[in-house]
């Protein structure tokens, strides 16, 4: 069960065309523990995902944290994303016009 799971571990980017970047980490390794399993052919898997958003042209930084809730289903011998859901657990900004000293040096 370790194919399907890199769909988001990560991406970085633009926002249309904005001067903006944009990174998203997530891990969750193979469900692998006994617990894990509902059935042999249902898991469920929960893990994190880390995301940073960078708006240059406005100097509008996001930061969030959340949790993901998924049950994966084996069908025809894959395993398959049945159900997704996210816990939005912190979010912060930050406007960077108003940040003493701090400067984007990369980007």
């Amino acid at each position: 069960m370790s194919g399907f799971l890199f769909r988001r571990q990560a991406a970085s980017g633009t926002d249309a065309g904005r001067a903006a970047r944009t990174m998203r980490r997530a891990r969750r390794p193979p469900v692998t523990s006994r617990n894990e399993f509902r059935t042999a052919d249902e898991a469920r898997g929960i893990w994190a995902m880390y995301h940073f958003y960078l708006d240059k042209q406005d100097m509008q930084q996001l930061e969030m944290f959340a949790y993901y809730d998924d049950i994966y289903r084996r069908m025809d011998g894959r395993w398959l994303i049945a159900r997704t859901s996210y816990e939005r657990v912190m979010e912060q900004t930050l406007d960077r016009r108003v940040a003493p000293g701090l400067q984007l040096n990369v980007g």
